[in-house]
This record gives structure tokens, sequence and C-alpha cells, in this order.
């Protein structure tokens, strides 16, 4: 499994912590929901997580859906907690073939999952067979390309570090600006009736480029002062975790030349108030035909 590009080298429970954060910040995003999808219209007896993490996106789901069964589905154990009864858990390398029939699924999600895949693309192909007839895949990946401050180049430590980790992960054929290629590899599939793609600027200054930016994208939220506070929150969030990750590819970043140097500069970098930094994350969710 030594393939995944994201080894967690730091304790569980900060790793436990820092994966509830992000979906707690991107739940919050949602409106509370699980997907910009309207999951509410399906009765699902099958929800597939690939890539779990700390379980958090599927418990949330078999709350949901009391009626269906998820199956939480990763490389890593899930935390010792609570699962609703109507969840489980199968450990498996997603670098690998899944065990699972084709049309076996209601609903599949993977969040910041395939970026980290070798061939993630073929990881992609693989889970969209596995989706029933009128079933939504729902796929969240970023471009890292599009880290930016105030619409250029971030500052010379951050840009070395991400420089650096694009290198790391390419050299194992991962994609970390993956994002922007889902919806166009997902129509030329030709097996979805549908396929939505919408992406965030995520603030990571905590300065919000736009005013109301969900409801200006029509994706019906009623409360049109959310939209502001929602994308500063999950800015916050997102730099959290970018702090919280550096210890985990500070091996992997050292031999392409980054040192403790550097990245004490990108810890300032992502402090300094002067600056509008942003990075772009994409949701999209496609109907089956």
């Amino acid at each position: 499994m030594s393939n995944y590009t994201l080894q967690n080298d730091v304790a569980p429970d900060k790793e436990i912590q820092r994966l509830d954060d992000l979906h707690d910040c991107i739940t919050r995003y949602l409106g509370g929901r699980l997907s910009f999808a309207p999951l509410e219209t399906l009765s699902p007896s099958s929800i597939l997580e690939v890539g779990s993490g700390s379980g958090a996106w599927a418990i949330q789901a078999a709350k949901q859906f009391p009626t269906a069964r998820v199956t939480a589905a990763d490389m890593a154990d899930l935390p010792d907690r609570v699962l609703p009864p109507n969840l489980v858990f199968e450990k498996m390398d997603l670098t690998a073939p899944l065990p699972f029939k084709p049309e076996s699924f209601d609903i599949i999600h993977a969040r910041l999952v395939i970026m980290h895949l070798p061939h993630g693309m073929d990881m992609l192909r693989q889970v969209a067979k596995y989706v029933k007839p009128g079933g939504w895949l729902l796929m969240e990946e970023p471009d890292d390309d599009c880290f930016w401050d105030n619409g250029g180049p971030p500052g010379p430590n951050l840009q070395a570090l991400l420089t650096a980790w694009h290198r790391s992960m390419r050299d194992r054929e991962a994609e970390p600006c993956i994002g922007r290629m889902l919806a166009s590899e997902l129509r030329g599939l030709g097996t979805f009736a549908e396929v939505n793609s919408y992406y965030v600027d995520i603030p990571l200054s905590n300065q919000s480029s736009s005013k109301d930016t969900l409801s200006s994208h029509h994706l019906h939220f009623t409360d049109d002062s959310r939209g502001v506070s929602s994308e500063n929150q999950l800015g916050e969030c997102w730099q959290r975790t970018i702090k919280s990750i550096i210890p985990i590819i500070r091996p992997r970043v050292f031999k392409y030349g980054i040192t403790d140097e550097v990245l004490g500069g990108v810890l300032e970098e992502l402090g300094d108030p002067e600056k509008r930094l942003t990075t772009r994350m994409y949701f999209t969710w496609s109907q089956k035909l």
C-alpha cells in the first residue's frame, strides 16, 4: 500500500480530528447535506464510500438513510467509535480492483481520495461501473494548480512546496490536479445521464471573494447570507489541514529539495494577513443512465 501518496505518519487521534474537522466544514458548506446531488429524491438500499477515512461521511449517510446498507471502504481501519447499525466497514487496498459486482450501489462517494491513487482515473472508471442505473456517483477532488495569491502565484516557499509535492505524487503516477478532469472523464464514459460539476476557490486567508457564491450558482440554498461565512470557515479549515499534513509529507518532499526552512516559510505565508490565498476544489455529482 506504499503507492498511496498520503501515508499517515502522525498520531491517529490527530489524524481522526483532522478528518472529522474537514468533513464538518465541507458539510457546513454543503448546507448540512451529503452532496449537491438531490439525494433526498432517492430511496437507496446500498451506499458505498471509497476511502472512508474517519468514517464521518459514511456515518452521516447511514443516519440519513437508516434503511440502506452503508459500506465504508478504506486501507486503514475505522477509529473506535459508535457506528450506526446499518454501517459496515471493509478494509481493502484501494490501489487494487475492488471486490464488488457491477451496479451494486445506489450512491458511491469519494472525497480527496483518487488524487492520491496511482492511475486515479482507472479507479474513477472502476467505481463508475458499481453505480446502479439511476444512482449517483459523488466525487470531490482538488485542483492544486489553482493555488493562488490574489489570482497570481503564491509566495516562494508555498510555490516550492507545491512543486515538490506535485513531483512526488506524479512520480508515483498520482494526479494532484485531478479535480478539473473529473467532469470530462465522466462525460466521456457515456454511462451517465447527467454530469454536474461545480468548483469553489477556497479562501485560505479568510477573505471570500463572493457575496453569494452558492445561490449565484443556482444550487438552491435559501439562506443567501450563508455563502460567505461557510466559504471562510472552509478556508480556515483548509488552512488547518495544510498545516497538519506538513509533518506527513515532510519525508517525501525532502527528497525533492524542500528544507525545514522552506516549511517554516510556508507556515509564515499561510498566516500572512496581507495575502489572499485560495485553492480550488471541484464537486461532481453524476447520475447513471
